[in-house]
């Protein structure tokens, strides 16, 4: 098959690595990809996407509504005939007017639940496109299956739930649970509003001083403030910015507890290399998150709140029988959301849409 995956950009975040995951596997599973990024931006994905043989496309657009960006991709889709076009984020609805009367397929994965994957504008034009069935709305899981249901009223069947997926090849296998004197936490993540920070630095400034040291891994519009927020409570040396990794996988291994105290989520793919790595993880019930994790047995579910964080890292530093029975279990849980599966559950979509 011709599939053709059109994404914004190719910054750090879940969206993004999802569908480099994705394109990884169906080039080897024979099939020709091609990748079309709407901003000309080269990122640490894009890179690492080069140096394996993708070829990227971009089409320069502009920032805000870029009507002249559907004429670009029109033409483009012409030229290739995909037999798939697979959007992510916000490029469904450029997409949508792109192929227009063209007989090609359309995939669109929700990254998010309904109300949070896209604005009120864009959630209008995608109840017209989901009515044409222009395109077929991909569920990460049953929470964001639920929402998609509600806000476009489709029934369950309209919209199927895939998994995302990452290559757990890459990850490296935990074996010792036991602490030094200081407990290392880390969390890996986008600054931004959906990933809660503040509460994560509240947490902080509840725990006992010279116990617990936290490595915040990503970037993002919030970093100025939250770093801004860690000098003032005077926690400089309990939390460190590491900013971004092309291989963050020694990181996970080298820490003892995973901790993502989201306000809101898809299925975060964070959390899966976590599992896979074996590392106890502590996350609010949020998004997909509640079928990924099951609580007090492969990990631990919260409220996101800085109370809640609070007792979960203490409960997890106090007991380190509880660390490694949780990073224990979730090891070979985690095989339920690898690269492959995703990649052929998506190709029995393409082939069905």
């Amino acid at each position: 098959m011709r599939i053709m995956q059109i994404i914004p950009a190719f910054g750090v975040g879940g969206a993004e690595t999802m569908c480099e995951n994705l394109v990884y596997e169906l080039m080897n599973m024979g099939h020709k990809v091609i990748v079309v990024s709407l901003y000309d931006e080269d990122t640490m994905i894009t890179k690492r996407m080069k140096e394996r043989g993708v070829k990227i496309l971009y089409l320069h657009k502009k920032r805000g509504i870029d009507f002249l960006l559907i004429f670009r991709l029109r033409k483009l889709i012409k030229k290739i005939r995909p037999d798939v076009v697979h959007t992510h984020l916000y490029a469904l609805k450029y997409a949508f007017f792109s192929k227009l009367f063209l007989k090609i397929k359309g995939v669109h994965t929700m990254h998010s639940v309904a109300e949070m994957e896209a604005s009120l504008s864009d959630q209008r034009i995608n109840k017209v496109i989901y009515r044409l069935k222009s395109f077929i709305p991909v569920s990460l899981s049953e929470e964001v299956q639920k929402s998609v249901c509600k806000i476009y009223k489709l029934s369950k069947s309209q919209t199927p739930i895939v998994f995302n997926g990452v290559d757990l090849s890459r990850c490296i296998i935990k074996h010792e649970y036991k602490t030094g004197e200081i407990i290392r936490i880390i969390h890996v993540g986008r600054f931004s509003e959906p990933k809660n920070h503040k509460c994560i630095i509240n947490c902080f400034e509840r725990l006992p001083k010279n116990k617990y040291h936290l490595d915040l891994w990503g970037d993002g519009e919030l970093i100025d403030e939250i770093k801004e927020m860690v000098e003032k409570r005077g926690l400089t040396k309990e939390i460190s910015f590491r900013g971004t990794t092309d291989n963050i996988y020694p990181e996970l291994n080298a820490a003892d507890i995973f901790i993502l105290p989201s306000k809101w989520e898809g299925m975060p793919m964070t959390i899966i290399e976590a599992m896979g790595t074996g590392l106890p993880i502590i996350a609010s019930a949020v998004g997909g998150v509640g079928e990924m994790i099951s609580d007090g047995i492969d990990g631990i579910l919260i409220q996101p709140t800085s109370k809640d964080l609070c007792d979960a890292i203490e409960r997890l530093a106090n007991s380190c029988d509880e660390r490694r029975r949780l990073g224990f279990n979730a090891k070979p849980k985690s095989t339920k959301f690898s690269s492959k599966a995703m990649a052929c559950d998506y190709l029995k979509i393409y082939q069905g849409a």
